[in-house]
């Protein structure tokens, strides 16, 4: 076995962990044969993939699979309370740390911070207004070249997204995804303690999978793709909505992270009418375990996604497992 180090999102020192070559990781099925092979090979994650993925990917073989996933965006994001010592000349500072991969800057509105409110069913905390003594800074877009991949910063939020650069992309996986997350997480932590910022005080986690799920036929029922809204009866008053706004809310069960599905009409320039179905978890890590913490959020939200859709849309997805 060879050894490396790698930086982990969740400290600031260096962790050594054992990795193997191809012909040291036993062949336990082809779908992880392809796991492996698609990380080793991904042009964002360079070098070979760490013995702790494989590891869990194994272990996540049972969790539902499409060859065909309607997703079209990934969002890995840390929000942490107001870096008070950070300027607007701190972005352009960052964007030096990664603008060889990410060339293309914009500026966009902030967001405004919310927490979840465990202890209340569905209760979601925003800030209050503040008055303040000088003008709030701006959100930045730091856009990969491949247009695939984009970071955002504000003084209280890091975000991290995969967006489908075309209406026939294809999703790289969360492998990947998440390996590309922890290397600009670790940049940044890397740049506030260099540049004297303060402590990064984290007070939430999330993670949001984005689908487009369409084309859709004109005479479409919505319980055809979501089987919880089927229309109780054509013998009644009121015939099926011409529209709908879900959302849904689900607690974990120890209470400490929750997941949020909403599902919405559209129009999509390429695909005509559509459905925007996106599941948001958020919550705190037990401890400093961000890894661990998202690993669950992404299983929960597969499951979550297999669990609220149809058999019928699962076919045209082509669910394997």
């Amino acid at each position: 076995m060879k050894r490396s180090v790698r930086n982990f999102p969740n400290a600031g020192n260096r962790v050594e962990e054992s990795i193997g070559t191809m012909s040291e990781i036993p062949r336990k099925s082809e779908s992880i044969d392809r796991t492996f092979v698609h990380e080793y090979t991904y042009g964002n994650c360079p070098g070979l993939p760490f013995m702790r993925l494989l590891v869990r990917e194994m272990m996540s073989n049972d969790l539902p699979s499409f060859d065909k996933p309607p997703v079209v965006e990934v969002v890995m994001g840390v929000q942490f309370e107001p870096l008070e010592a950070m300027l607007a000349p701190h972005f352009g500072l960052f964007w030096e740390c990664v603008r060889d991969e990410y060339p293309i800057c914009r500026d966009a509105p902030p967001i405004v911070p919310q927490i979840e409110e465990l202890g209340q069913p569905g209760g979601l905390k925003r800030a209050n207004l503040q008055i303040v003594s000088r003008p709030p800074l701006p959100r930045i877009f730091f856009e990969h070249s491949n247009g695939e991949w984009l970071i955002q910063l504000q003084p209280d939020r890091f975000l991290h997204n995969w967006r489908a650069a075309s209406a026939t992309g294809n999703y790289p996986r969360y492998p990947a995804v998440r390996s590309q997350f922890s290397s600009q997480w670790s940049r940044f932590q890397s740049f506030i303690a260099d540049s004297d910022l303060g402590d990064l005080k984290i007070n939430q986690l999330e993670m949001t999978y984005m689908n487009h799920i369409g084309p859709l036929p004109d005479d479409l029922h919505f319980g055809d793709v979501f089987p919880d809204l089927q229309w109780r009866s054509s013998e009644r008053n009121l015939k099926q909505p011409e529209s709908l706004n879900v959302a849904y809310s689900f607690a974990s069960d120890d209470n400490v992270n929750r997941l949020r599905a909403n599902i919405k009409p559209a129009s999509h320039s390429d695909k005509g009418k559509i459905l925007v179905f996106d599941l948001t978890v958020r919550g705190t890590p037990d401890g400093d375990d961000f890894e661990n913490w998202f690993n669950k959020s992404r299983d929960w939200i597969v499951t979550a996604f297999a669990d609220l859709t149809s058999d019928r849309w699962h076919k045209i997805w082509e669910r394997t497992k």
